[in-house]
């Protein structure tokens, strides 16, 4: 009787199959905000400052990516730490579970990731990210769009110094946040009350 979608690129699908316009209800990590997760689970963080990056295994693995990520790392006398997924390339692979991960992107000086949910966890760990846009772009646009975030969308990795100049305006970030979770949460209290 209801259905909802975390994008726009899936509301007007669903529009055009069925005639419904769904609500754009916000992803469930989002939703949850893991709060209290993040101030309760302690990791042994790499000793150096670290720059994160979050991605499958099988991307970011170009040479000239790796170049102008490890570059900007070294300008900034960063270690690389890759969290979740080997890559050879990173100075440190870090094995966390999903809890540990929320630690990883909370103490991170940067994120670069490809990822919608690399997306969404610097988003409510308030970390500051850039983002690339593969195969995922609709959703993954969507997202950063809604959030007052698209300035963080890089092309290949050479403007990562352009764009961790400007830090990301948490205050709005986490208001529009805050907006999306009372809307979902009423999507879902009148999806089980029938209203």
């Amino acid at each position: 009787k209801q259905i909802s979608v975390r994008d726009e690129n899936s509301r007007s699908i669903v529009e055009k199959l069925t005639g419904q316009s769904p609500l754009v209800v916000c992803d469930p990590v989002i939703l949850y905000g893991y709060e209290d997760e993040q101030n309760k689970v302690t990791v042994k963080l790499p000793k150096q400052k670290y720059l994160l990056i979050y991605t499958y295994d099988n991307n970011m693995n170009d040479d000239e990516e790796v170049r102008r990520i490890k570059a900007f790392a070294k300008s900034k006398g960063l270690l690389v730490a890759s969290v979740g997924f080997f890559h050879k390339w990173a100075d440190k692979n870090i094995n966390a579970d999903p809890m540990e991960l929320l630690q990883y992107f909370k103490n991170a000086e940067y994120v670069v990731t490809d990822t919608f949910h690399g997306s969404v966890i610097s988003l409510i760990t308030n970390a500051q990210f850039s983002t690339k846009l593969r195969g995922n772009g609709n959703k993954l646009a969507d997202l950063l769009n809604r959030f007052s975030v698209a300035n963080r969308i890089t092309e290949d990795f050479s403007d990562l110094e352009k764009l961790f100049l400007e830090k990301i305006n948490y205050t709005t970030v986490n208001e529009k946040i805050e907006e999306s979770r009372k809307k979902s949460f009423r999507y879902i209290e009148n999806c089980l009350t029938g209203l």
